[in-house]
């Protein structure tokens, strides 16, 4: 008896990923949508059943990028295959007392976790007031212990790749945790301009995701590449249309917020796709998504997101 046809699964001999990442290296330049979609249609495929691929992906150390949406999948693996580009970095930065140094710089080394102590800077206060907004939990009461502060620490992880993303900025969360019981006042991530006090909210989307940042456009996220997936975005004529009568930064940040939560805690790798729906309950608005290119940051600022951004786009 033969396999049915779908119950097979492309594999790609050798896979996509390496085809497009050899390219661009031939090219010297970056690949285009058409170049990546012409490549994938020229490439030896074979068609297997799904519980051979694990061992292969294991055995590679990555998931292949996806040919029914190889455009935006290529960019969760292009930088980190080609070493053209920046992949993310969490950076952290705690204030706190004149013990913090005391009583934090033995756990941070005992942990391997890269870190800088530095004196009272006074830039502190209006960076970590103008992080107060979209879902920043810093209070009026926090903002005046970082003006009180005497000591200001760095958390810096390594730079990581879209895999790698939750792991690494879990263990970093948890150890900020620890630096804040042990004498850190407030928080700001550096790689997404969020901010909080003593307390780190326990969703790392809510830890480390900014939402919404706005400009005469757009809202959108800052943090996702933090975790591994690409921010999110919204125009605001869309925003007008959809979420009228509301105030549109709390709506864009519960539509952000929810959508960001199932994304990284429910959907499966790989899963979401350009051209798949969202809403947040069957009453709510829908919306489709459309891939696209991270704008607005240099390559290599800390904001920066490889791996792109998702539209919302109103449906209806």
């Amino acid at each position: 008896m033969t396999d049915r046809q779908e119950d097979l699964v492309p594999l790609f001999v050798p896979p996509l990923a390496t085809l497009l990442a050899d390219a661009a290296r031939k090219k010297g330049d970056r690949l285009t949508e058409a170049e990546v979609t012409k490549i994938r249609d020229a490439a030896v495929v074979m068609m297997v059943k799904p519980a051979e691929v694990a061992p292969l992906e294991a055995q590679r150390g990555f998931r292949d990028v996806d040919p029914e949406d190889c455009w935006r999948d290529w960019h969760r693996l292009r930088v980190e295959m080609t070493g053209d580009g920046c992949l993310p970095r969490l950076v952290l930065c705690v204030v706190g007392g004149a013990d913090l140094q005391k009583g934090t710089r033995r756990m941070l080394e005992d942990a391997g976790v890269e870190h800088e102590f530095h004196p009272p800077d006074a830039r502190m206060v209006p960076a970590f007031d103008a992080s107060r907004f979209g879902v920043s939990t810093l209070a009026s009461i926090d903002l005046a212990r970082v003006a009180a502060h005497r000591r200001v620490l760095y958390l810096l992880s390594p730079n990581f790749r879209a895999r790698e993303a939750a792991q690494v900025s879990s263990e970093l969360l948890e150890v900020a945790r620890k630096v804040l019981a042990a004498g850190g006042e407030a928080i700001k991530c550096e790689s997404s301009g969020i901010a909080h006090g003593k307390t780190l909210p326990d969703s790392p989307v809510r830890a480390l995701v900014q939402m919404p940042i706005g400009d005469r456009a757009d809202l959108y996220s800052c943090g996702m590449h933090l975790l591994g997936h690409p921010d999110l975005v919204i125009a605001r004529t869309a925003v007008e249309q959809v979420f009228a009568g509301a105030e549109p930064a709390g709506a864009v940040a519960g539509l952000f917020v929810a959508f960001a939560e199932w994304l990284t805690g429910e959907c499966p790798p790989g899963d979401m796709r350009s051209g798949h729906t969202f809403r947040t309950a069957a009453e709510a608005p829908r919306f489709r998504l459309s891939w696209e290119e991270c704008r607005g940051y240099a390559e290599d600022d800390l904001f920066f997101n490889p791996f792109g951004r998702w539209r919302f786009v109103p449906i209806g």
